[in-house]
């Protein structure tokens, strides 16, 4: 099987026992090296830290914003469904006060 090989590349390319040795193309090399060659940076790495601090800074901003709205907006349903309630007359709250007090009301026993 080796005897097939050795008129093609009369003995550069061939290992010791006559088969022949894989020698890689530039374009082979190129793409070994891009999947697992050294990755090199392709950004400055301050420029990606600033950009992405800008960028959680504007989040975050932007949170606070909708937080503060969501709490403007969930104090006026509830000042609205305060002013829907009636209003506790004189005698009820007193009875209130009674028991919040334990005291009995000898005017309702």
């Amino acid at each position: 099987m080796a005897d097939k090989y050795k008129g093609r590349y009369k003995g550069k390319n061939l290992n010791m026992y006559g088969n022949p040795i894989h020698q890689p193309t530039k374009k082979y090399k190129e793409g070994w090296n891009r999947i697992f060659g050294k990755k090199t940076m392709e950004k400055d790495f301050l420029e990606e830290a600033e950009k992405e601090k800008k960028e959680l800074e504007e989040s975050y901003q932007e949170s606070k914003r909708q937080t503060a709205e969501r709490k403007q907006k969930e104090k006026t349903e509830s000042e609205k469904s305060q002013e829907e309630l009636e209003p506790i007359d004189k005698e009820t709250e007193k009875f209130f006060d009674d028991i919040a007090n334990n005291t009995p009301n000898s005017g309702q026993f």
